[in-house]
């Protein structure tokens, strides 16, 4: 074996470099999208001075987050100036269709019980649904709020790649705000749905419904165990 074959087949610790560290690529994302960074750079800000002035933030601070962004490719230099990513241009732009930043950022009081997973996975005491199963009315329409216009272009899209055309009742099992069901019973009249959830989520989800003029078509179940919603 050559010993260039013998360095390419060696393994590396860069992989597991890049995985430890991942943090801190979640956390310059979120800064960066609740000080308005891809915002202000979409808007015409490309230099370090120029973010900083318009984020209001120390220039020597604004060139750290934009060196992290830029080494997670959310955003790169062209021709001397800063430019966000494709993806970053089209959904952390602030007043941009579908942008993201309640669901960025709703993520974020997960960190510490992230830091925790070993303690966690050491309890004995187990929950089935764990945080999930206590969640409140408030919680869920904090997160499904956040989620709903990601949720609807994957609805969307769901009605447009499945033939429904033929289908008469339908059930999204963990459906959330209802999209799914939602897209369904707009693009096909005549089926009607369900969406099962857990009951804090129902309540929410019956919000939604009823913004999109399908409560009569679109019903929300928490009988998990004993759903007989679609037998009528």
């Amino acid at each position: 074996m050559t010993k260039a074959a013998d360095d390419k087949s060696s393994p590396t610790t860069v992989r597991l470099q890049n995985i430890a560290q991942s943090y801190g690529q979640s956390a310059a994302l979120m800064s960066a999208v609740e000080l308005g960074v891809f915002t202000a750079v979409s808007n015409g800000a490309g230099t370090f001075a120029e973010v900083a002035t318009a984020t209001d933030i120390h220039e020597t601070n604004a060139e750290r987050l934009i060196v992290l962004l830029c080494a997670a490719d959310l955003m790169r230099v062209s021709n001397g100036r800063l430019q966000n990513a494709p993806d970053v241009e089209r959904f952390l732009v602030e007043g941009q269709p579908g942008f993201m930043e309640p669901w960025i950022t709703f993520t974020k009081p997960q960190w510490n019980e992230w830091g925790r997973l070993s303690e966690h996975l050491r309890n004995h005491d187990l929950k089935d649904l764990g945080s999930i199963g206590d969640i409140t009315v408030e919680d869920a329409k904090r997160y499904h709020k956040s989620t709903y216009s990601i949720g609807m272009g994957a609805g969307r899209r769901f009605v447009r790649h499945v033939d429904l055309s033929s289908r008469k009742k339908i059930m999204d099992i963990g459906g959330g705000s209802g999209a799914y069901c939602i897209a369904a019973a707009k693009t096909h009249p005549h089926i009607r749905a369900v969406v099962l959830d857990l009951p804090a989520v129902c309540t929410v989800a019956n919000e939604f419904l009823a913004e999109n003029g399908v409560s009569d078509r679109v019903m929300h179940c928490c009988r998990v165990a004993k759903c007989t919603c679609l037998e009528k």
